[in-house]
C-alpha cells in the first residue's frame, strides 16, 4: 500500500513538473513480525525467525518495484533513493534480540544512497558515515546550499568515488 501510494504521488508530481521528497517509512522489518505467507514461507525452519525474513524478503521486492517504476518513469537519473534504519538488530547472537544492547550490531545501521546520475551505483564506500550527514549530502546532491552550523558532512564525494574520505 505505501509504495504504491507513494508512486502514485511521483507520478502525479513528474505529471505537473514538480520536484518531490518522499519520505517512506516502511517499518519493516519490525516488531510485530506478520507479512504475507508467501514471503514468510521460504524462511520457515526451526530456529530461525521466518517473519522476520518474510518481512526482509517483502521490503527487498517493493524496493526493487520502486526501482523499476522509477527506471520507466524516466526518473531514475534525477532521484536520489535513501535507505537507512534508526537502529541496528541482534537475530540471537550473543543470545539477544532485538536492539536492547549497545553491541555493534544494534548500534550500527544500514546506509544505502542510490544518488542520481553521475554517481558510482553498485559501489560500496568503506569510509566512516553518520546519519547527520544525511542532510548536508542530500542538500549537495539537490544542489542546494544547507543552513550552517552542521554537524555533519556531505557524503557526495563518496558517492562519486567509492574509496574517498570524507573524515578521518
Amino acid at each position: 500500500f505505501w509504495f504504491s501510494s507513494a508512486m502514485d504521488w511521483m507520478k502525479q508530481c513528474k505529471a505537473k513538473d514538480e520536484p518531490f521528497l518522499c519520505y517512506l517509512p516502511t517499518n519493516a522489518p519490525h516488531a510485530p513480525h506478520i507479512d504475507h505467507e508467501d514471503f514468510i514461507k521460504p524462511y520457515r525452519k526451526p530456529g530461525q525467525p521466518a517473519a522476520f525474513f518474510g518481512m526482509i524478503a517483502h521490503l527487498d521486492k517493493r524496493f526493487g518495484d520502486l526501482e523499476k517504476f522509477l527506471d520507466e518513469q524516466k526518473l531514475k537519473d534525477d532521484t536520489i533513493v535513501v535507505f537507512t534504519s534508526d537502529h541496528g538488530y541482534h537475530l540471537g547472537d550473543h543470545g539477544l534480540w532485538q536492539k536492547q544492547s549497545l553491541f555493534e550490531r544494534s548500534a550500527r545501521v544500514p546506509l544505502i544512497i542510490a544518488g542520481p546520475a553521475g554517481t558510482a551505483r553498485g559501489q560500496v564506500a568503506r569510509g566512516i558515515v553518520e546519519l547527520v550527514d544525511l542532510y548536508p549530502t542530500l542538500a549537495a546532491l539537490a544542489g542546494l546550499t544547507p543552513a550552517a552550523p552542521l554537524d555533519g558532512v556531505s557524503l557526495s564525494p563518496m558517492l562519486t568515488n567509492p574509496s574517498a574520505s570524507v573524515k578521518d
